[in-house]
Order: C-alpha cells, then structure tokens, then sequence
C-alpha cells in the first residue's frame, strides 16, 4: 500500500546504512515465530524504534544543554512537576529498575484485583511489549512484571482498561489481538535513567467470569559515566587525527576554546544502550578520527567510527583502558518540525581539521525557535493526508479503514502528543486535548465497541479543522 510505502521510506531516511542493510538482510531470512505470537522480524522492528527513540531522546535532552540553560523544555501546563533534565546523563541501575516499577504502578485495576505471582493462563506467560535493542541480548532492557485475577469477564476486563488508561503515558502503537489475549502499549517521555520506557498491559480469559491481567514496565536503561569518562575541564589542547582506513589524511593540533568545546560535547555524549557494537575496523576506506586529549592519567583518546551498525560510536581509552563506548548520532528538530539525522562530533571535527574558522558545534534546526503549537499543527496536517488516503482506499468497510488509520498513528503517536504537551496556553492546550483524545480513541477501537470508526474519524476530523482555523499558520 503507498502509505505503508510512505511510512518504510521515512524510516529508512532516519535510519544509518548499516543498520539498514542488516535489516534487510534479517528481513529476507525464514519466518520465526517467537513465544507470545511474535516473531524475529518484529523484535528487528522492536530494535529500529528503539534506535529512533534513542536518538529522539538525545536530541531533546543533549542538544539544549549544550545550547545554554534558558533552552529546557517547558513544563506542562496542567502539571505542576518539574521541567524535564537538559540531557540523559544516566543514572545507576537501581534507578532504572525503580522506573520500570513505576510504570507497572500506573496500571489501573478493576474492584477486587488479587496479585498472583505467575500468569494464571498460558497466554500471559510470553513477554509483553516491544522494546529492544539493534543487537540481542538486549544488555541494557529492564523489565519488571506483575500479574493479577480480576472478577471480570475478559470483554468486561478490556471495557475497564480501555476506558482507564495509565495516567501520564501516551498510547505507542495499535492494541495486539492474540489468539487468547489483548494488549496495549503506552510510552513515557525519555528520562535521566533510560531513553525508552513503555507499559504493556495484557488481558486475557480465565473462565467464563473472571480474567488475568498483566503488565510489563520496560525501560531501555543509561548507565551513568564514571569520572575517569569525562574531560577535565581545565583542558584546552587535542590533537585531531583523521583516517580514511589505516591511512592519516589529515592532523591538527587545536588550543583554547575550540579543545574546551570539543571537550564539552563529548562530555555530554551519552553510553551507546543500544546492544552490542559492530564497526568497520578493517574496512580498507572507513572514515574515522581520534581525538586526543593530554591528561594526568595518560591520553585520554576519543575515537569516533562512523560506520557502526548502530550509528555512529566513540570509542574511548583512558591510559589505555578501554571505556564503554558512546553514542554521537542525534536527531535535530527544526522550527519547521522537520527533523533530520546529525552527527555533531563528526561535523565539528571536520570544520577544525580544514582549519576553518569559528568552527561550533552543528546540530542542523534551531530547537529554540520551534513553536510546539506549530509542531502540533504540522502533525494535523500530516494526518489529514494520510487519512485521506486511508479512506479512499478502505472503500467504505469501517473495520480496513479502522485498521489504516491505527497504523498510521502508532508510529507517530511518540511525536505527536508531547508536541501537545509544551502547549503552554491553557485554551489553545484545551483544544489540542480535544484532538488528541479523539486519536487516543481512534487508537483503541475495535469493532465491538458500540460505534462506527467513521464516526470517530469524524469528530477528530472537526476538532482538527477547527484547530487548525484557530491556530495554525
């Protein structure tokens, strides 16, 4: 289908050439099904958003920290917490674990829930939700899961969660239908801890009046940097080799401002979470750079590959011991909404090594001037024409238009509502509620809710022109 089409190539735009082509190659290989329904596809499919999550989660964490204090994110207009970290600096495991529990707390539960310690029904016993790495085992996915009885039938259990969703989570994708299970996946915003975090909350049958729920709380974990990681700040002289292969191109020895700024930025650089790592070392052409800073505990050597499978990494020893690797790639958000993949190190390097002058970190937009309501406007713009498009093919047949359209939003959903959730004026917030309400609603339907998606389609459609009359340019 051209939407389907359209979506795959807008992912692949985001996407590094590497990872790519091993998706593919991983694609092409024999069906394998996988306890739970899924499959070695969908846990590929799992490792890619993770890869687009993570470098959503840098860009809007790393990238204003290194723009100045007055570049944080704003808080919520109907919260009263306060405003989100400036990056992801990591934090110990033991944090990332109390997360994971958070979000399993935020499961609402019918009258008369008892906790159990296992499922009671086989077809809760498979994992729940998606997350993952580009690379198994996922090193750095924590998961906490708790289950309970509830006095229900299973299509009261599902009228019951569906009308009490997790407060403060998002819905990221559509509602999985097993052969004896429904489920539903909800995402939070990034945090200090992990650059992922979901809730997946099952409900399956357990006789003719009573059901099992579960619920997985997921987070793709940071380890935090040790002291011995970061540059010191008193530093103000690098060396800068380039390499194309084992062949020097270029070097450079930069002082002074340019050594603070670089330091600066690979300080901010987060651990690579996302799996094992896979580059290029004996690749005869592979572009890659050291960055050597002098130090008291002997060089302090960066080394940045830019063809890794997960994006571009940075290597780093101190001494000559290893360190965890880091993660350079980021995406940018321009006041347009328009989002495209930056490598900051990468660009700063350069510009230095052709000794051009007032080199500065790059990271493509401008975050500062991007307007959330016009974020949230192009988002409406965007669905009018997907949805369009949805309905003129279903032809009529409510269940394929119902289907189109929650594909459509389970891959944007994780942009789309926190757009909504900077609105800081209270009306224009209000109204953007509305909308997306509508959408959450449109999300969750099935064909035994009691009205037409049609219907649905149409009240999100006048909340969204009238929106759209108000507010957007």
């Amino acid at each position: 289908m051209p939407d389907l089409q359209d979506r795959f190539a807008k992912l692949r735009s985001v996407t590094p050439p590497a990872l790519w082509r091993e998706i593919e190659q991983r694609a092409l290989r024999p069906r394998e099904e996988v306890p739970g329904g899924g499959s070695t596809r969908s846990r590929i499919l799992a490792g890619i958003t993770a890869c687009v999550v993570f470098i959503l989660a840098v860009s809007l964490y790393v990238v204003p920290a290194l723009r100045g204090p007055k570049s944080g994110l704003s808080p919520s207009a109907t919260t009263s917490e306060p405003a989100a970290p400036l990056f992801v600096p990591g934090a110990p495991r033991s944090a990332a674990v109390a997360e994971a529990n958070k979000l399993v707390g935020l499961t609402i539960l019918p009258p008369g829930s008892l906790a159990r310690d296992r499922s009671q029904v086989g077809a809760l016993k498979a994992e729940g939700g998606m997350i993952g790495c580009a690379s198994n085992p996922c090193r750095y996915a924590i998961r906490v899961t708790r289950w309970w009885t509830v006095p229900l039938s299973m299509n009261e259990a599902l009228s019951w969660l569906h009308t009490h969703p997790p407060a403060g989570l998002y819905l990221n994708g559509n509602s999985a239908t097993g052969k004896h299970y429904v489920s539903w996946t909800y995402q939070d915003r990034p945090a200090p801890s992990y650059t992922v975090a979901e809730l997946t909350v099952a409900v399956a049958k357990d006789g003719a009046n009573r059901s099992v729920i579960r619920a997985d709380g997921a987070v793709l974990w940071v380890p935090p940097r040790s002291a011995a990681e970061h540059v010191p700040e008193r530093i103000d002289q690098v060396t800068l080799v380039g390499y194309e292969g084992d062949t020097v191109t270029r070097r450079r020895t930069v002082h002074g401002d340019a050594a603070r700024q670089l330091a600066s930025l690979l300080n901010y650089l987060g651990r690579n979470n996302m799996g094992s790592s896979s580059c290029p070392f004996r690749a005869k052409n592979a572009t890659h750079y050291t960055m050597t800073f002098p130090v008291d505990a002997g060089p302090m050597v960066f080394t940045e590959w830019t063809g890794c499978f997960n994006g571009p990494l940075v290597f780093v020893k101190v001494g000559g011991r290893p360190q965890p690797e880091l993660s350079t790639q980021m995406q940018s958000l321009g006041a347009d909404g328009g989002m495209t993949i930056v490598t900051p190190v990468e660009s700063f390097i350069e510009c230095l090594l052709h000794h051009e002058s007032d080199c500065k970190p790059s990271f493509g937009g401008d975050l500062q001037s991007a307007d959330p309501v016009q974020m949230f406007c192009n988002g409406l713009h965007q669905f009018s024409d997907w949805f369009s498009t949805d309905a003129a093919q279903a032809n009529g047949e409510d269940p394929a238009f119902a289907a189109a359209v929650q594909g459509q939003l389970g891959g944007v959903m994780m942009w789309f509502t926190p757009n909504e959730q900077q609105i800081s004026d209270p009306q224009i917030r209000a109204d953007a509620d509305a909308v997306v309400a509508d959408a959450l609603g449109m999300q969750t339907w099935t064909s035994s809710s009691g009205t037409s998606f049609t219907s649905m389609m149409d009240s999100f459609n006048a909340d969204s022109e009238a929106f759209v009359a108000r507010y957007c340019a």
